[in-house]
């Protein structure tokens, strides 16, 4: 990492000690996903860090962050729950990697939406949502570690889609509040800037690399519940035996003490 950039000599004057991080494990982790499954991407990546990370704990230090970066010229990237498989959130050229996990807050519940903060975890807003019997219709089988804002940037399904579709389908999503990396930030939502240009270009919000999600509703089903959990292979396969030899079926079985795990299965 080079760290005799001029910028990061600033940041002290700029922005207080708690939110900025220049510890280099904790940079070198914070720029990383699992990129690493694939032996192609793992050659091309595995040397590409930030510079810095920066945490903002609420909405105007997020504006004063992406206002600072646009200024200084300097490359940005944000980190939600760094789940992702392809390198998305890997730094290619040094500079700031925005730590998104102190937007954590949980705005408003409703009955069928509730809005919540880019940083909060899925499984978080699960908990949260089951105090009122609500249910989030879908979500990716890393839900636990996975943020709002990751799962919309990078996200596409999940348990529950094979019912409710993808995050582009109709109500999944009812509104999002997208601030854009300028040196004068402008919150998307108020003046409708993202929407129209949005619609005119005919994108969707995967287009989008800066994706500074601050707020999303998201339909919540009460009546649909899925199972996750573990099974032992060989108790699986004795009761496919035994409902085999009720319907006279014959079934070649295969025996083993693997462990295997289940998500996404509809409890019913």
């Amino acid at each position: 990492m080079n760290r005799s950039i001029t910028w990061l000599n600033e940041l002290a004057e700029v922005f207080d000690a708690d939110m900025i991080n220049m510890k280099d494990s904790d940079v070198k982790r914070m720029s990383q996903d699992y990129y690493w499954y694939s032996p192609i991407l793992k050659k091309q990546l595995e040397n590409r860090y930030g510079d810095c990370v920066i945490a903002p704990r609420n909405e105007n230090e997020l504006i004063a962050v992406l206002s600072f970066a646009a200024k200084k010229k300097i490359s940005l990237i944000s980190r939600g729950g760094g789940t992702g498989n392809y390198g998305q959130i890997i730094p290619l050229d040094g500079g700031i990697v925005l730590d998104t996990s102190k937007l954590n807050q949980t705005i408003e519940i409703k009955e069928g939406k509730g809005t919540f903060q880019a940083g909060i975890k899925l499984g978080m807003i699960e908990r949260t949502l089951r105090e009122s019997n609500q249910e989030l219709r879908f979500f990716p089988s890393t839900f636990m570690k996975s943020t709002l804002a990751g799962f919309i940037a990078g996200g596409t399904g999940g348990i529950g889609s094979i019912e409710y579709g993808t995050l582009w389908d109709e109500e999944n999503k009812l509104a999002l509040t997208i601030i854009t990396m300028e040196e004068t930030p402008r919150n998307a939502e108020h003046d409708d800037i993202f929407s129209n240009y949005v619609q005119t270009n005919k994108l969707r919000v995967s287009d989008f690399n800066w994706n500074h999600v601050t707020l999303w509703w998201l339909k919540q089903h009460n009546n649909d519940t899925y199972l996750q959990g573990r099974f032992h292979l060989d108790h699986y396969l004795q009761q496919v035996k035994h409902y085999s030899l009720l319907n006279s079926g014959k079934t070649k079985l295969i025996s083993s003490e693997t462990t295997a795990t289940v998500a996404g299965e509809r409890d019913v």
